[in-house]
């Protein structure tokens, strides 16, 4: 049962985290080229440069309000 006093809730940003595991399971099959791609779109996500969604399972980036500032 859910807790009413939301404070204690912690929330995980699912692309972030998918994004870190591609980059490893893509290092770890020696493809460096597209481990480093990744990385550069993370790290821009992380600085809120752009969003990222997900379509047909795969990270795209998005045409946000954050691009045209």
């Amino acid at each position: 049962m859910a807790d009413k006093n939301n404070d204690n809730c912690v929330i995980y940003d699912y692309t972030e985290h998918k994004l870190w595991k591609l980059i490893n399971d893509l290092d770890a099959y020696g493809r460096e080229d597209m481990a480093e791609v990744l990385l550069e779109a993370l790290n821009g996500y992380i600085a809120g440069e752009f969003d990222i969604v997900w379509v047909d399972g795969q990270p795209m980036l998005s045409n946000s309000e954050k691009a045209e500032k």
